[in-house]
């Protein structure tokens, strides 16, 4: 399977593994979800016009728009495509919530408060980015070799 394939099937398979966490825990555990109008942890959202229903859609698709076409552009990108498809993946599930139902569907409680699947993916594909960017890999077939003169 060559990278892009793979880096469309880590980002469906986050999507699809959250959507049907979500489902089984509405089933077996309703208790357990609950509903996130806001931020990840439950961070309410600033009242703004980021956050009204039109301009809400078209700030995330313009933002799903963009992480698709760094997915598929230069270097820095095709050496992080992981960590991409794992924010890609959470960001879609989430965002698909936030469509259908107005909210999103939250089911792991860490005290501090509650996130699902998605956003454990995000975070760790965050977290990837930012060990990728203090910690380059000189051995990545991405890099230009240097050349002697």
């Amino acid at each position: 399977m060559n990278r892009v394939k793979f880096s469309w099937a880590i980002t469906g398979t986050v999507l699809v593994a959250d959507e049907i966490c979500k489902i089984l825990i509405a089933y077996f555990f309703p208790t357990l979800l609950v509903k996130n109008l806001g931020l990840p942890f439950g961070i309410p959202l600033p009242a703004s016009t980021v956050t009204s229903r039109p301009n809400f859609f078209i700030f995330w698709a313009l933002t799903v728009a963009l992480l698709i076409f760094i997915l598929t552009a230069g270097k820095f990108f095709r050496a992080n495509r992981t960590a991409l498809s794992l924010i890609l993946g959470g960001a879609l599930s989430n965002l698909a919530d936030r469509a259908l139902l107005g909210y999103v569907r939250d089911y792991i409680h860490l005290g501090i408060g509650t996130v699902n699947l998605a956003d454990v993916a995000v975070w760790i594909g965050i977290g990837m980015l930012l060990f990728n960017i203090k910690n380059p890999n000189p051995n990545s077939e991405d890099q230009t070799p240097n050349k002697q003169q």
